[in-house]
């Protein structure tokens, strides 16, 4: 995306949109500022695993606190 769109801050825009709107409806906005973040520490460190931890830790919160 980044090579078609010519800038990286388009690329994770449309990335995250993309990201956002394979999840259920109601938790698109969250996930869609999940992405941008996750995809601005990519662009800013270039480290992919920064990425994966943070997603999961992402990840693992939701699951401890959605209500049973």
């Amino acid at each position: 995306l980044r090579k078609i769109a010519g800038l990286p801050w388009i690329a994770v825009l449309l990335s995250s949109l993309a990201f956002a709107i394979v999840h259920e409806p109601w938790t698109a906005p969250p996930i869609f500022v999940l992405a941008v973040l996750l995809g601005c520490v990519y662009e800013m460190s270039r480290n992919l695993w920064a990425v994966i931890v943070m997603h999961a830790a992402f990840n693992a919160f939701s699951i401890m606190t959605r209500a049973s």
